[in-house]
């Protein structure tokens, strides 16, 4: 599986249980542009919605969470979710808001682990360590 096809899986996933809590009874996908990255790809939004007044937009880029939209107590729409307005600014500025991390979640001291009698060394992104899937996660 392609990782762009298994970014737009995983994305369309983690949107429908994302909304799969609010008991909708009538909901709406969609595919939009969300933008273009360094290397010229583009990147879709999946929103999928529902009759409560809750959205979920999910990236094509990585699963990325983008926003999640629901009433606040007064019934006015909120978005809960801190990141960017474009697949751009994911991209350039790495802080992990609203990413599905990749393999592994938090910090692997000196990159390296043993598994099965056998030592692996993953990329060192983070210093001596290796962070939150690497250098490239799921994106």
């Amino acid at each position: 599986m392609t990782a762009s096809r298994f970014s737009g899986l995983a994305a369309g996933v983690f949107a429908a249980v994302a909304l799969a809590s609010t008991g909708a009874q009538a909901a709406d996908a969609r595919r939009e542009a969300a933008g273009t990255l360094a290397d010229g790809r583009a990147v879709e939004a999946v929103v999928l919605s529902n009759s409560h007044g809750v959205s979920a937009r999910v990236l094509t880029y990585g699963a990325t969470l983008q926003s999640l939209i629901g009433p606040d107590r007064q019934g006015r729409p909120a978005d809960v979710v801190l990141g960017y307005d474009n697949a751009a600014d994911f991209e350039s500025r790495p802080n992990y808001f609203g990413v599905t991390v990749g393999r592994y979640a938090n910090r692997i001291a000196g990159g390296r682990f043993d598994l099965d009698g056998r030592t692996y060394q993953l990329p060192l992104n983070d210093t001596t360590n290796s962070l939150h899937g690497g250098t490239v996660g799921f994106d």
